[in-house]
């Protein structure tokens, strides 16, 4: 029986939206990423959450030699996760305090999360929240970097090759690193671990290649705040580190020789060449005067023996 030319049409569409819902959710290991807080909140100019533990981006499907899948479906019901909402709002935090921590979960599923539909172990919304959770808390990146001696500082940096080593150590494979451009010292920004589709720890297809690079692991801006608890810092403005960037240790380099013992240096310098010059100078003035008197002298006592002999 020939359909209507309508429905066929309308079949048509179903079908390419269909096929192109299976082909965007095609993809060929998990990104799971971590974001260093202080470094985000440096990076923007709004209300902004400061906490000094690594926390989540997400966790994305992701391809290597093509586009990552991304909204397979746009639809988040949040009822889903109450029951894990408390370790949610601690690990995986908005950090932009304009919008609400609801909103950037419902943000990464209906990115990222909705694609991963085809691995059963993050097929729903609350399977796909509690892997992540369980992920982080495996691979505590604050604790690694730690263990390895690389802390959160305003003075020190570290090259992107010792912060792979310690994170290699711990996963076995190389994870991806990303730093962002400041007028100083580029920051640490990013930490990404990779994993195939059954969730064990893959080389990312793309580790950082400047490995040489040296970054800064910059820690809170404490000037005016105090600790709220442990492993939090209050709420701030991130205008702070536009306006005094120093009292945030963006800028603070560590101290060569100081300065005013490098001025002091160049005085002395300057001093003892003056005083060299000075004592060449007048060395050559005596000199002349010894040789004009001499001269005269000699003048003197030729007038005389011409006195004395006359012709």
């Amino acid at each position: 029986m020939d359909l209507p030319f309508s429905l066929r049409l309308l079949f048509s569409v179903l079908f390419l939206l269909e096929c192109s819902h299976v082909e965007a959710a095609s993809f060929d290991y998990f990104t799971l990423a971590f974001q260093w807080p202080i470094t985000y909140c440096s990076d923007k100019n709004t209300n902004c959450y400061q906490k000094h533990i690594w926390t989540i981006h997400g966790l994305w499907p992701s391809n290597k030699n093509r586009r990552n899948p991304d909204y397979c479906n746009n639809t988040f019901d949040g009822s889903q996760i109450t029951t894990i909402e408390k370790s949610l709002d601690e690990f995986w935090p908005n950090l932009d305090l304009t919008k609400k921590n609801i909103d950037f979960w419902s943000y990464e599923w209906r990115k990222h999360g909705s694609c991963a539909y085809s691995v059963a172990e993050v097929n729903t919304i609350l399977k796909y929240f509690k892997k992540v959770l369980q992920l982080a808390e495996q691979y505590n990146v604050t604790g690694i970097l730690s263990k390895e001696k690389i802390t959160e500082n305003n003075f020190n940096t570290y090259t992107i090759n010792k912060v792979q080593s310690a994170m290699k150590l711990k996963t076995g494979h190389k994870s991806y690193i990303t730093w962002i451009k400041n007028r100083c010292t580029p920051l640490l920004s990013e930490i990404r671990i990779c994993f195939s589709k059954t969730f064990d720890v893959i080389d990312c297809p793309l580790p950082a290649q400047s490995i040489e690079i040296k970054v800064k692991y910059p820690a809170a801006c404490t000037k005016n705040l105090k600790s709220s608890k442990e492993g939090e810092y209050p709420t701030t403005n991130t205008q702070n580190f536009k306006e005094s960037p120093s009292s945030c240790g963006h800028c603070i380099k560590p101290k060569p020789p100081d300065n005013t013992t490098a001025v002091e240096v160049e005085v002395t310098s300057l001093s003892v060449f003056l005083l060299i010059a000075f004592g060449f100078v007048l060395y050559v003035f005596v000199q002349k005067c010894k040789r004009s008197s001499y001269e005269q002298i000699s003048d003197t006592m030729r007038s005389d023996e011409n006195q004395l002999h006359p012709l």
